[in-house]
């Protein structure tokens, strides 16, 4: 194991190219590490995103929601009570 700037890496790190645009996409779009498992559900490594996601909104947009004072807004406690609505409805 090699160390550089205080993090690890594989002295041969091999890079792998994902082929399939859905699997491709769905890896781009991870915010957090991930255990990665074959067709037999066993564990083959895990993976770790190199960069946050892209926003799916820009940033003009995130600015104009934040100082819509008309803009309905939830707590906490009403969201997570619609969570349970929907877990229970489906």
């Amino acid at each position: 194991m090699v160390y550089c700037n205080g993090t690890h890496k594989l002295e041969n790190e091999i890079s792998i190219t994902i082929k399939d645009d859905r699997l491709a996409t769905e890896f781009a779009l991870l915010a957090d590490t991930v255990q990665v498992r074959g067709p037999n559900g066993k564990i083959i490594g895990t993976f770790t995103p190199s960069q946050a996601p892209p926003m799916l909104i820009s940033e003009e947009e995130l600015k104009r929601r934040t100082e819509d004072r008309t803009a309905k807004t939830f707590t906490a406690a009403e969201v997570e009570a619609k969570l349970r609505e929907l877990r229970c409805t489906q």
